[in-house]
């Protein structure tokens, strides 16, 4: 079985977009398999690369299949795959090399896990797109890069600096902590949906089974459609607001 879900990632992720080695000097594989036992969650730590999570009602173990991409052979080397287990907490991490500020010099890993779709996700990541599919309740804390997230099964919670945030598919509850630039749309959300700070960029957010609250907008447009709850806005820097087919109280600053 873990041959099968090896050789499959592999495939995908040579022909996937956020996959591109026209720039790559130097690649090579990295793999990692962790038992499941009683853990409760997986910990990402990516830096700088693509990452996609991809969450299955078979799996029974994390499968990560990395390539590592480098423009010199002695970086490449240093490239590394780690992995450990603290308590009920899976690793798994990314070791990329210094560049010294060069910027003729370049690592990344590229990262594709399987993972059962039950288990609890905590990703932090440096740089790079992320990409999740079908999987539990996540946490991201995200320096740049775009985030896509479908069908997640629980909670959903995200701090990110720049790039656009696509959410669809939650059964559970959305928190924007913080977003520093970039749109946000957020689609099917069973529980509520918060944003506490963005600085700049549209938000758009439809079908809430639950309330919508924008706590601090800097600028950008704000529509809400097709909201159970309510829907409130604190403060809004620049940019229009429309709301329509709100169930509850709607509530937007003068």
């Amino acid at each position: 079985m873990t041959k099968i879900f090896l050789t499959a990632l592999l495939l995908v992720a040579v022909g996937a977009p956020g996959f591109a080695y026209d720039d790559c000097d130097y690649r090579d594989d990295r793999q990692a398999v962790l038992a499941i036992d009683d853990a409760t969650e997986l910990r990402i730590e990516a830096a700088a690369g693509y990452l996609r999570v991809e969450g299955s009602d078979d799996a029974t173990e994390v499968v990560v299949e990395g390539i590592a991409c480098a423009s010199r052979a002695e970086d490449l080397d240093e490239i590394a795959l780690e992995t450990e287990r603290r308590g009920s907490t899976l690793i798994v991490a990314a070791d990329l090399p210094d560049n010294d500020w060069n910027w003729n010099r370049s690592a990344r890993l590229d990262l594709r896990v399987l993972v059962p779709s039950n288990l609890a996700l905590d990703i932090r990541d440096g740089s790079g797109e992320i990409e999740l599919s079908n999987v539990g309740a996540t946490r991201i804390q995200d320096g740049s890069g775009e985030i896509d997230a479908e069908g997640i099964n629980g909670d959903l919670s995200l701090y990110d600096g720049s790039g656009e945030i696509e959410v669809r598919g939650v059964r559970g509850s959305v928190t924007v902590e913080e977003d520093g630039s970039g749109g946000i749309r957020i689609d099917e959300v069973t529980g509520d949906v918060l944003i506490d700070e963005d600085g700049s960029g549209s938000i758009s957010i439809r079908d809430v089974g639950g309330s919508v609250r924008v706590r601090e907008d800097g600028s950008g447009s704000i529509r809400a459609v097709d909201v159970i709850g309510d829907v409130v806005v604190d403060r809004d820097g620049s940019g229009g607001i429309s709301v329509d087919r709100v169930g509850g109280r709607i509530e937007l600053p003068e």
